[in-house]
């Protein structure tokens, strides 16, 4: 039987990767946010044995971003899906990552999710790095606007990176 919202699939999907708390960190970095009254925001560590399989990544060199963050609002259908990847260097890495997880998750939502709430749902991506914008970066910007349209950030030079909820929110 279909889940009638992303938040009731993922929550019994990726319980295995819940985090709990608003906050993750991976590589030096950190990504963090507070919960306003009436939002609900989760974290799912997708980069892991247990999040690659409930995503169905499977297989020699698939990789998946760090994590999945679900964002709805209380008696609201709207729900955004953020692919967040925290990466040192190497922008284009972070991209292939990201993708996979989406197309991934995006069959598993599509399969699984009633279609009633599709057009409810939002995909974002959020890609924090240590270092300096790369030289290439607007090819890998102009990758991800043609998957998530406008819903792309991109951060350099952050350690702790404390706007999500406002990415979520705009």
């Amino acid at each position: 039987m279909a889940s009638d919202s992303m938040h009731a699939l993922l929550s019994v999907t990726l319980a295995g990767c819940f985090v709990r708390g608003t906050s993750v960190t991976e590589s030096g970095l950190t990504v963090s946010t507070n919960t306003l009254p009436g939002e609900i925001i989760l974290f799912f560590k997708t980069d892991s044995n247990t999040g690659r399989e409930c995503l169905g990544i499977t297989g020699e060199n698939l990789k998946a971003c760090d994590c999945l963050v679900l964002y709805a609002k209380e008696n609201n259908r709207a729900e955004i899906a953020c692919f967040l990847e925290l990466k040192g260097k190497k922008l284009e890495v972070a991209v292939k990552q990201v993708i996979n997880t989406f197309r991934h998750a995006k069959m598993l939502i599509e399969k699984e999710v009633e279609r009633e709430q599709h057009p409810y749902i939002t995909w974002k991506v959020c890609i924090c790095m240590q270092g300096q914008a790369p030289r290439n970066e607007q090819k890998s910007r102009d990758e991800l606007k043609d998957i998530f349209g406008p819903h792309v950030r991109i951060k350099h030079g952050v350690k702790h990176y404390k706007e999500l909820g406002s990415f979520f929110r705009g």
